[in-house]
């Protein structure tokens, strides 16, 4: 404290970083941070600070950091070259090899023996499928004596490339020999005798493996996966049992434990872990949250509701970040549902504690675009957008919100900068062209369209809306060949054979959208949308009879249809067959409650017998 208080600059930088590493070292990232941060109000231009806070933001994986720190430190000194190294590992990471090559270049040729620049050369060569080049690399360093475990893990990845899984294995055991505490080496192995369907052996290594590191969850978890994926179900439960069981409690293993039986669809399991975790954590927001969001995911929205409601009585501190959390889950849950007065509620709270809060202005600008609001809705996502420039989903719906304005140009421009953060999207591309093909810029929608296949050739959605676009502009015969191009590319998707169908009917071709029709229901017997449109074909041709045996059928088929029920009554009213039209529409009310249509066609068909109040 003394040297702090009394020593220069340069002695108490050194001092408060000297605490940083040692922070550091002793696995306390936040005081570590704290240090460094205190080291670089000192002296702004301390690239060893900006290092040692970049390597604790690529440890815990957030990259958009860790990128900023290690470019500051090159930028004040351009011969920092593990920094360079770093952002080399960033550019690997985020597929960037062209721009990792250009770091690993840079530090190989100011030492050309640099161990960390040949592994990083090795990962690149091995991303290009040089595996042989990787492997003599990775060999030198061994001989030089290097023996860490990434070394035997790209070893391994080599022989694997190659398709040759003994040799992998042996590269991996040596490792482990070398490395007798390595887990990672030990997982690789492990997950190789399983591809190898020798489960027993895989088994055996990842219990060594929870063994070695008990405090691990994720241990634990991938030997029940593995148990469970080879029918080995009680086992499983078993060791999700053993990690529930360790001490002291901990409410993230019940949170991995429920969403492991969440993966797998065991709901009722899940539900049961996350009910045993709030006995031992009561007051935990996470658990009654993901407990929310299971109720939510299986159709119990009034209990997901009650059950992250009760979290909000858990702290009278408004701005507690399990509150805002709960406040905004409640906020989507309404939103959902279409009650968007109490959806609104929860979200203007949440900004009132927390005014930058991304996720509730986001949701309120949905609330404001449902309610045609769109001014409002334009300032909600402009406030998202400048507090997140790279939320693209808050592009396209101010995107929605200027298109409600009728600003079709502001509504482009705000597309295009959204393609500007993500050129890979083929939703943004896909809102592109239609808002083009509204304004009749179909060259312009086009060309949206084609860059998406260009990269997805046999992307279903984008050749239908492309053979939309083709019959918008009256060239049918380029949009017959787009629609059989999509029943060649999914011969078992109702979606070519619907629209050549309707193309069909628009040309007066009845019998051909017919045949087209009757052959996607023959491969597609469980479709409800081709069921209607061959239904509708045989009633324009007063084929009745054809008509209720193909309902019929189809019911039989598929009993929880409530569309072939509704057919059914319809063309037994048309034929006045009253009573079993009535039982037919009950049917579909029981399959499909909130469905207005049946309940439509209900009170008119009593309305037509008189049945006046049964109609009210």
């Amino acid at each position: 404290l003394l040297i702090c208080a009394c020593g220069g600059p340069e002695e108490r930088k050194k001092w408060y970083f000297e605490r940083g590493e040692a922070h550091y070292q002793a696995g306390d990232t936040i005081k570590a941070r704290l240090e460094y941060k205190n080291a670089l109000q000192i002296d702004p231009d301390f690239f060893e600070a900006y290092h040692a806070l970049g390597v604790i933001e690529f440890e815990e994986r957030d990259y958009k950091k860790a990128y900023k720190y290690f470019s500051k430190a090159v930028q004040i000194e351009p011969d920092h070259l593990p920094s360079h190294l770093y952002l080399g590992k960033l550019f690997y990471t985020g597929k960037a090899f062209e721009r990792a090559q250009e770091k690993v270049d840079l530090i190989l040729a100011r030492q050309p023996e640099n161990p960390d620049g040949l592994m990083l050369q090795a990962a690149l060569l091995l991303s290009q499928a040089q595996s042989e080049n990787a492997r003599r690399l990775l060999k030198d360093l061994e001989i030089r004596g290097i023996t860490e475990p990434n070394l035997y893990v790209m070893l391994a990845s080599t022989h694997l490339e190659e398709g040759n899984d003994r040799q992998a294995q042996r590269a991996l055991e040596k490792g482990i020999a070398l490395n007798p505490e390595s887990t990672r080496l030990r997982t690789l192995l492990a997950k190789t005798h399983a591809e190898n369907n020798e489960v027993d052996a895989a088994v055996s290594i990842l219990k060594e493996v929870v063994r070695l590191d008990p405090e691990n969850a994720a241990h634990y978890l991938s030997l029940a996966d593995l148990l469970w994926k080879a029918d080995r179900r009680r086992e499983a439960r078993a060791q999700l049992e053993a990690l529930l069981r360790r001490k002291p409690v901990q409410e993230d293993h019940f949170i991995f434990t429920a969403q492991f039986f969440i993966a797998k669809k065991q709901y009722d399991a899940a539900e049961q872990t996350l009910q045993a975790g709030i006995l031992q954590r009561p007051q935990s927001f996470e658990l009654h949250l993901l407990l929310g969001e299971l109720y939510l995911n299986t159709d119990r929205s009034g209990k997901a509701i009650a059950t992250i409601s009760k979290s909000l009585k858990f702290t009278d501190a408004p701005a507690h970040p399990g509150i805002i959390k709960a406040k905004l889950a409640l906020a989507r849950i309404h939103l959902m549902q279409g009650n968007l007065r109490q959806a609104e509620k929860f979200a203007d709270e949440v900004i009132g504690e927390v005014p930058g809060s991304v996720n509730a202005h986001y949701i309120r600008g949905k609330i404001y675009l449902l309610k045609g609001e769109e001014l409002n809705a334009v300032s909600e996502f402009r406030t998202v957008i400048n507090e997140n420039p790279d939320f693209t989903e808050a592009y396209l719906h101010l995107s929605d919100a200027h298109l409600l304005n009728r600003e079709i140009e502001l509504a482009i421009y705000i597309l295009r900068r959204a393609a500007a953060i993500d050129e890979n999207s083929s939703e943004i591309h896909r809102r592109l062209a239609r808002v083009y093909a509204a304004k009749k810029d179909y060259e312009s929608a086009h060309f949206q369209l084609q860059k998406i296949l260009e990269r997805d050739p046999e992307n279903l959605l984008v050749r239908a809306e492309r053979g939309d676009l083709f019959v918008t502009e009256n060239r049918f015969g380029e949009a017959e060949s787009e629609y059989r191009r999509l029943i060649q590319i999914s011969p078992d998707n109702p979606m070519g054979y619907i629209r050549l169908g309707r193309l069909y009917l628009m040309q007066k071709a009845e019998k051909r959208a017919r045949a087209v029709f009757e052959e996607g229901y023959r491969r597609n017997p469980q479709s409800d949308r081709l069921l209607t449109a061959l239904t509708n074909s045989y009633r324009r041709r007063n084929q009745f009879e054809s008509a209720v045996r193909l309902c019929q059928t189809h019911l039989e088929q598929n009993p929880d249809s409530a569309a072939a029920a509704l057919f059914l009554a319809q063309l037994q009213i048309a034929r006045t067959q009253y009573a079993p039209a009535e039982a037919a529409l009950l049917k579909a009310i029981e399959l499909e409650p909130t469905w207005q249509a049946p309940h439509i066609a209900l009170a008119k068909l009593y309305v037509r017998q008189g049945k006046t109040q049964s109609a009210v």
